[in-house]
């Protein structure tokens, strides 16, 4: 029997490339708890998440985190891979009340330090993922529709400032419930979260894990605990 042999030598190339990549995550709690992981065998996941981050201290603390992910790099001989940034919400959240605000000047302040930060990590990596902010039922007046959220205009405002070279990932709408072709955060949506309607729970993991546009390879290994 005859058989096709295919040889692609750029393919065989970024295959073995990809399994000695070492993908970054930053981000804060949620980001942290993740269990943020690849599919791919062989890949490893550098996780520099920190509890109660923002943008601003996220590029107050970069410096130190590429730094790391650097030395990760160059100690096991392998390549730069994807740098995951997952903030989601502690910019537009009091840590007071826990209340949501969007106010559209503190919103331009924050989105000029996002863009800064993934400028620096561009200088490491062309591939730069970010995952969208969550909803928080602490922090809402519930029932309320997706798009009244100040989740909701913050995402909308950062998917539009990002250039084309930046995949963005929107993961907010996963933590509501469609009703009569209405998507809105109420009481039933507390299954997703724990006790203090802020953190996920593992259910919650594992419905933002089953966004559309989650790239396949990228798992959350907290959806199973």
């Amino acid at each position: 029997m005859d058989v096709l042999r295919i040889n692609d030598t750029s393919a065989c190339s970024w295959y073995r490339r990809q399994q000695r990549a070492v993908h970054l995550v930053l981000g804060d709690s949620i980001a942290r708890d993740s269990g943020l992981a690849s599919r791919l065998p062989g890949e490893d996941v550098l996780n520099l998440a920190k509890g109660g981050a923002t943008w601003r201290s996220l590029s107050q603390d970069l410096p130190s985190m590429l730094h790391q992910w650097s030395t990760r790099v160059h100690e096991g001989q392998q390549e730069y891979g994807t740098c995951l940034v997952w903030l989601t919400g502690n910019d537009i959240h009091s840590r007071l009340t826990e209340l949501a605000s969007f106010d559209e000047q503190a919103a331009g302040s924050v989105l000029d330090i996002a863009q800064r930060v993934i400028a620096e990590l561009k200088l490491y990596t062309k591939s730069v993922m970010l995952l969208g902010p969550l909803p928080r039922l602490s922090g809402e007046v519930v029932p309320i529709k997706w798009e009244q959220t100040a989740t909701f205009h913050f995402e909308r405002r950062l998917k539009h400032v990002l250039d084309g070279s930046v995949q963005f990932v929107p993961l907010g709408r996963q933590l509501t419930r469609k009703q009569r072709n209405v998507r809105s955060l109420n009481s039933e949506c507390a299954m997703w979260f724990r006790q203090d309607l802020v953190h996920l729970s593992p259910e919650g993991y594992g419905r933002v894990a089953d966004a559309p546009e989650l790239p396949i390879w990228v798992k959350m290994t907290a959806a199973r605990l």
